[in-house]
């Protein structure tokens, strides 16, 4: 018992003395990688790039807007409830989620048009096993929404979407 005592004082002073030399090593890695930060005298001294005022590259009438910029948001012919029907009607549990017992909310950014179609497309998180693809095909077979309006205009509007995907 006493000499698994002493092993394991050496063992574990062994472990600090590994930890402490790996902590040193990493930060002078760290700072070779970084640089050495100048005195702040010098960061007064330093030439800045200068600033570049870009207008934004968007055609009069072409903004894109979020949900707070507008005065009527874009909706789903029918409203949330014709929607979830759509949703649980027409989704589709992925074979591989199935099988990899794959749980949990895809989301979809998409922007409605003007005349309501839905375009750009893009899946913001996924859960892998085929889920992204199955909202995107979802989002692609709906009908046209009524789109959102801001000072009385048609105007095109950013939506985000969640999917829940739960077995049961």
């Amino acid at each position: 018992m006493l000499k698994l005592k002493n092993m394991f004082k050496k063992s574990s002073f062994s472990l600090v003395l590994i930890l402490a030399a790996s902590a040193t090593l990493v930060q002078g890695q760290v700072s070779e990688q970084v640089g050495e930060m100048p005195p702040p005298a010098m960061v007064d001294e330093m030439e800045l790039p200068p600033v570049v005022d870009e207008a934004p590259t968007s055609k009069v009438g072409e903004e894109v807007y979020t949900m707070f910029d507008l005065q009527q948001l874009p909706e789903f012919p029918g409203g949330v409830t014709a929607m979830n029907e759509y949703l649980a009607t027409n989704m589709k549990y992925p074979k591989r989620a199935v099988e990899n017992a794959v749980q949990g909310t895809v989301v979809l950014e998409f922007i409605v048009e003007k005349n309501g179609s839905l375009t750009n497309i893009n899946v913001v998180r996924d859960i892998g096993s085929d889920c992204g693809k199955e909202a995107v095909r979802l989002v692609e077979a709906m009908p046209k929404w009524s789109p959102g309006y801001k000072n009385g205009q048609r105007a095109r509007a950013k939506f985000t979407m969640p999917f829940r995907f739960k077995l049961e």
